[in-house]
């Protein structure tokens, strides 16, 4: 049988990806404010501002006795901004300014942290294990590996997160519980987040946002043949996207000298057969149409137990079909059609008993026919064949 691990089974995960992903900016966002609503308050500052944004950029430096600093900062960002709308002389002053203010911004980045370990009485250098490991990290990504980069961020993270605990706690916990804005805030947050979490993977799918990005990435491996990390990436895409499954092992592009032949052969391709909207007698329906789900099928009792047969249907989005095609004993068997999220064909093939046989064609979003491949037990056919 074929395996339930598709794109439908990949691009499930999406929902999950959207709720952890809110999940974690709204833990992320509370335990940093309240850690520094704990330094406002060994430092008799406002404990508020530490979870309002913007005040709490305010409140960091006022732990510093720099609250003035800020105003100018936010003064040389607006006026930078702003003035890069103005003509001439004033818009290229303006850039001047955003140039000197973000060099003051890393500046103060830099020294912020040893400072603040100074104020709370501890060494110099505990401050600067949240800055330096960070630079360190930037020239190894140009020799180590991705897996080795991902052990050095996680470790620098690390590292960053013990030094920032011990200054804040490093004489004593805090006197009192978050500070009832931050709970209020935290609570708005959380809403927001799961708002968002649940209305994100309905509008990747349906605007057919990572589409382009598909295309372009499917292009530049084919003007590649060693690309493998750019293929590897366009059909991560495509079941991110809720994509076509990639057949292994096939060119993604015939050569140019062949584009008029494939045009003639796109135009004489026959129409896919009509997938039938019902199951046949005997059989039960799996699986949901949309709204409730994106992705139909038919099944049977046999011996071992329900298998697929009859015709199966998986939607891009609620008004747009992705895949669809017929089951026989578990096995796809007949043709079967994809579509561009336009409604034009991306893929027509041929099965046998789960295996292709017979020619597999393939369309560009244009509607060109871009490859035409003849399969024999599921390999292309020999040149000739």
């Amino acid at each position: 049988m074929e395996s339930d691990l598709d794109a439908t089974a990949l691009a499930a995960w999406i929902p999950t990806l959207a709720w952890g992903f809110a999940a974690l900016c709204v833990l992320s966002y509370f335990v940093g404010s309240y850690l520094f609503e704990v330094l406002a308050q060994k430092l008799d500052e406002p404990r508020w501002m530490a979870w309002v944004p913007i005040a709490n950029l305010y409140l960091a430096l006022r732990l510093l006795g720099w609250g003035s600093l800020f105003w100018w900062l936010l003064a040389g960002y607006a006026f930078g901004f702003l003035g890069m709308l103005l003509p001439g002389p004033l818009a290229l002053l303006a850039g001047l300014a955003i140039a000197a203010t973000v060099l003051v911004a890393i500046g103060v980045g830099f020294a912020y942290w040893p400072l603040l370990a100074r104020r709370r009485d501890l060494p110099i250098w505990v401050g600067l294990l949240l800055v330096v490991p960070q630079f360190v990290a930037m020239p190894l990504e140009l020799v180590l590996s991705e897996l080795a980069m991902v052990v050095v961020s996680l470790a620098v993270a690390a590292l960053g997160l013990a030094a920032f605990l011990w200054i804040v706690f490093h004489d004593g916990g805090p006197e009192a519980a978050p500070h009832p804005v931050g709970w209020a805030l935290t609570g708005l947050g959380a809403v927001v987040a799961a708002a968002l979490a649940w209305w994100a993977p309905t509008w990747i799918e349906e605007s057919g946002a990572l589409e382009p990005v598909q295309v372009a990435l499917a292009q530049a491996a084919a003007e590649d043949e060693d690309a493998a990390e750019l293929d590897a990436l366009r059909g991560w895409f495509a079941r991110l996207a809720g994509g076509v499954e990639e057949d292994a092992g096939i060119p993604a592009v015939v050569p140019a000298a062949a584009s008029g032949v494939l045009a003639r052969l796109g135009a004489d391709a026959p129409a896919p057969p009509p997938v039938p909207d019902e199951c046949p007698e005997g059989h039960r329906e799996a699986g949901a149409r949309p709204p409730a789900g994106r992705a139909w099928w038919c099944e049977v009792q046999t011996p071992d137990g329900w298998v697929r047969e009859g015709p199966s249907r998986r939607w891009r989005h609620a008004r747009a079909v992705e895949e669809e095609g017929l089951y026989r004993d578990g096995k796809r068997h007949g043709t079967w059609t994809r579509y561009w999220g336009t409604g034009g064909r991306h893929t027509q093939a041929e099965f046998r008993d789960g295996a292709q046989n017979g020619w597999m064609l393939r369309w560009d979003e244009a509607g060109r026919l871009t490859e035409r491949i003849r399969f024999e037990d599921g390999a292309p056919a020999p040149l000739g064949g």
